[in-house]
Order: C-alpha cells, then sequence, then structure tokens
C-alpha cells in the first residue's frame, strides 16, 4: 500500500537514494502500535515524473513511498544477486521492492476491467435468486472476454499498442454488443450435433440443478 510521506524517516531516505543514484531504499517499519516488522521503501514515481515539465524544487517530489508485509531478496540496492545461487523459497520472492511497485501498479487494469464489465456488459436483473444474477454476471464475462480478445487481435493486425487505456481500442464496448445483438454477419458453421446424448453429463456438471 501506499504510505503517507510525513515521517522525518521517509525524507532521509529519499535524500539518501537521491545523493547515492539508488532507484529505491528500504527500512523495516511499523504503523502504529505494529511492530517495526514490515518493510518501508521508497522510489522515484513514475506517475509523479510525468506531471512535471522542468526539474520540482525538491526532487523528493518526484519520489513515492510504500509499506507491505512482504519480502524481497535484495537486502540493498546496489546489491548483485546471484540468481543461481537463490533457494527455492526465494525463488518466489521478488528480486527487489520495484517488483512490488509494478504488481501495484497494475492494480488500476483489474478496477478498469470491473468498470468496464459493469458499464458495458452486465445486465440489469432485479432476480433475488443467486443462481441468476451469478449466470447474468458469467454471461457479463464472456462477452467482455470476447470483447477484449476481439481488441487484441485487431490491435496486432493494426500494430497499434493498446496500453492500460481502452479509448484507444479498435472496438467499443457497445459496439461489439451491438454486434452481437443484431448479428450482422451469417457463418457457415456446417450441421450441429446431436447434444441429447451428453445432455445428462451436462446437468452432472451443473452446479445449480439442485436450485432449479
Amino acid at each position: 500500500m501506499q504510505a503517507k510521506q510525513s515521517a522525518d524517516k521517509i525524507d532521509e531516505m529519499m535524500d539518501h537514494a537521491i545523493e547515492n543514484e539508488q532507484d529505491w531504499q528500504a527500512t523495516k517499519w511499523g504503523v502504529s502500535d505494529v511492530p517495526e516488522r514490515h518493510n518501508l521503501w521508497v522510489m522515484e514515481s513514475e506517475k509523479k515524473s510525468k506531471l512535471y515539465k522542468e526539474e520540482p524544487d525538491d526532487p523528493k517530489d518526484r519520489w513515492i513511498a510504500f509499506y507491505t508485509n512482504l519480502d524481497w531478496v535484495a537486502d540493498a540496492p546496489d546489491e548483485e544477486i546471484d540468481l543461481e545461487s537463490l533457494t527455492e523459497e526465494q525463488q518466489e520472492m521478488p528480486l527487489t521492492p520495484l517488483e512490488l511497485a509494478d504488481d501495484f501498479r497494475a492494480r488500476w487494469g483489474i478496477e478498469t476491467s470491473y468498470r468496464k464489465l459493469k458499464e458495458d456488459f452486465l445486465a440489469k436483473s432485479r432476480s433475488t435468486r443467486y443462481y441468476i444474477r451469478v449466470q447474468v454476471f458469467y454471461f457479463a464475462v464472456l462477452w467482455y472476454n470476447m470483447w477484449l480478445a476481439a481488441n487484441v487481435k485487431r490491435a496486432d493486425e493494426l500494430g497499434i499498442d493498446l496500453g492500460d487505456d481502452d479509448e484507444d481500442y479498435p472496438f467499443r464496448g457497445p459496439e461489439v454488443m451491438r454486434a452481437i445483438e443484431e448479428d450482422p454477419a451469417d457463418l457457415q458453421i456446417g450441421e450441429k450435433d446431436d447434444l441429447s446424448v451428453v445432455k445428462d453429463k451436462l446437468k452432472a456438471f451443473d452446479p445449480w440443478s439442485e436450485f432449479r
């Protein structure tokens, strides 16, 4: 989580990292009555740096602080890590806190996905039956995945980098839903298989059959 930058220790860490041209600095830290067993680290913020067209009066204005209960392999920013000497436990850990910052940044993609799913693909339902609401949500996930796959395929054909902002996506969510609803293209899919022979098997995999 992002930490409040109100402690003198944080300023000292940032000053030390900037003076020594280090990517990050870290220390053990505790919040309120929590013992100093977790980690606090500081690093230059890519987002903050983009906000400044010129160098700020205080270089620390470009930096950010994070607090976490996770550990990483490196003990210092300048440490050279021998990947072949890592234990199995260390191989599962991030090498530096910078990797944790990348994970933190990725959370926006998750939040954006839920927002997009709700706004463009989730049908409205007043049903109080849980299995119906779950089914409606699953359909929304299906539509969302189809929309995302269509954009990834089209972007690859056009050589477009989609990035994190869906404003640049070739296909808009409502456009995909209208295409699905209006079905403007005929597809030659051949004869359908007789599914009656697997009907009983399909019921066995239906988690909601007991509620119907």
